[in-house]
C-alpha cells in the first residue's frame, strides 16, 4: 500500500463515501436479500476506506469502485430504498474521481479470472477464437485461438466442476493484456459469468494480485 501524494486529490473521493454512507444509514426496509448486517457491513466497509485515506494510505482503486458494482449488495440495498438513480451518479462520481490522472499507479493486467457454467471450448466459441484447439495435461486443460490476430488461452483444472474454480485468460506471447483486447474479452465473458471479472496478475507464490473488477 502506498502513500498519497496529495490528500486534495482525494477530497471527492472522500464525499462521495460520505454519501453514500448517508443513503445506507436511512435504508430502513430489509428483504431477503438483504439484511441490517448487510448495511452495517457495507457502511463499515465505507469507514475503512476513508479512515486508510485519513492516515495518507493509498487505498486499492478496486475497493473503492466494487463498492458501485450494479450487481453489488449496496445496489440490491439502494433499489430496495428508493435511492437507484443517486447511487447510479455516485457511482459515475466515483468513477470520474478515481480516474484523475496520477492518482493511482498503473498497474499492468495480464490475466482475466472469472467463473462460468461453460466448458473451455465453448468460452472460446463466445470469446471469438478463431482455430481454438484443446489440449491438457494431469491437472490443466486448456483452449488456444487467436483474436485480432493476437493468441489466447483460457485454461482451468479438469479436477473440478467448471463453476467451482477460476477459470484463466491471458495473451500468450506477452505479459501484459492489449487494453482494447481486455475491453472486448470483458465484454463478450459479462452474459457467460457467475459473478464478478477480475484482472489483474499473479505473485511470485501464485496469488491473485487483483487490480480490477467487472
Amino acid at each position: 500500500m502506498g502513500r498519497i501524494k496529495n490528500p486534495d486529490d482525494f477530497v471527492e473521493i472522500i464525499a462521495v463515501l460520505r454519501e453514500t454512507q448517508r443513503h445506507l444509514e436511512r435504508s430502513k426496509n430489509y428483504s431477503d436479500s438483504w439484511t441490517l448486517s448487510d448495511i452495517n457491513h457495507a457502511t463499515q466497509e465505507i469507514d475503512r476506506q476513508i479512515a486508510i485515506i485519513h492516515r495518507g494510505l493509498l487505498p486499492m482503486k478496486n475497493a473503492l469502485t466494487i463498492m458501485f458494482a450494479a450487481t453489488g449488495p449496496i445496489d440490491e440495498i439502494c433499489l430496495g430504498n428508493g435511492w437507484g438513480p443517486e447511487f447510479l451518479e455516485l457511482g459515475a462520481r466515483m468513477d470520474r474521481a478515481v480516474e484523475l490522472p496520477g492518482l493511482f499507479p498503473k498497474i499492468s493486467v495480464r490475466k482475466i479470472w472469472f467463473r462460468s457454467k461453460l466448458g473451455l471450448m465453448e468460452l472460446a466459441i463466445e470469446l471469438g477464437f478463431e482455430e481454438p484447439h484443446y489440449d491438457g495435461e494431469n491437472y490443466w486443460d486448456w483452449v488456444i485461438g487467436t483474436v485480432n490476430g493476437i493468441e489466447l488461452d483460457v485454461c482451468n483444472s479438469h479436477t473440478l466442476p467448471n463453476a467451482a474454480q477460476d477459470t484463466e485468460l491471458y495473451q500468450t506471447e506477452t505479459d501484459e493484456f492489449e487494453p482494447d483486447l481486455k475491453k472486448l474479452m470483458i465484454e463478450r465473458l459479462k452474459d457467460h459469468v457467475l459473478d464478478f471479472i477480475y484482472c489483474g496478475h499473479s505473485t511470485p507464490e501464485g496469488k491473485k494480485n487483483i487490480v480490477e473488477t467487472h
